[in-house]
Order: C-alpha cells, then sequence, then structure tokens
C-alpha cells in the first residue's frame, strides 16, 4: 500500500472538490487544509473510500451548511476515489 502525502489530498480537494470555489484564489490555498489532515488520518485509521466520501459530504452540509446537491454529491464522490485510488 502507498502512502499518501498530505500535500496530494490537499490538491485533489482544491481541485477536485472545492464546495466554495476558492481553488483559483492563491490567498485561500490553505483553506481545506484541515479537511485534508482528518482525511489523512481517516487513510491512517484503514477507512474505506465511501467514508472519505461520507465525511466530504458531511463537511458540506453540516459544517458549511451548503445543500447536499447531486452536484456536491458528485464532487465528493470523485474526491474521495482520487483520493483513494492515490492511497491504494
Amino acid at each position: 500500500m502507498r502512502t499518501t502525502n498530505l500535500n496530494v489530498i490537499r490538491e485533489i480537494l482544491l481541485r477536485h472538490w472545492d464546495p466554495i470555489g476558492i481553488c483559483d484564489v492563491p490567498e485561500a490555498a490553505d483553506e481545506y487544509d484541515h479537511y485534508a489532515a482528518a482525511i489523512l488520518q481517516m487513510l491512517k485509521a484503514g477507512r474505506n473510500r465511501d467514508d472519505l466520501e461520507a465525511y466530504l459530504i458531511d463537511v458540506m452540509t453540516s459544517r458549511m451548511g451548503l445543500q447536499g446537491t447531486n452536484t456536491f454529491r458528485d464532487k465528493a464522490k470523485r474526491a474521495a476515489h482520487l483520493i483513494w485510488t492515490s492511497h491504494v
């Protein structure tokens, strides 16, 4: 099993998840770092891709207060898949 670098997770969150649309704002490049660190810990704890997706959806809806639209769910699914495949 490969280990996923925090920077890889950070980049995936910025480029593929980005629920608040900040990927092109250099000053906001660290906006998702807390979530990236939590995902890295989840991977280290053996959590699976579905867990990552559920976490990202929870962050969007519960913590950011965004509506759980299909677009957001698709972004969470895609980001979880990319993170997972970079890890295994």
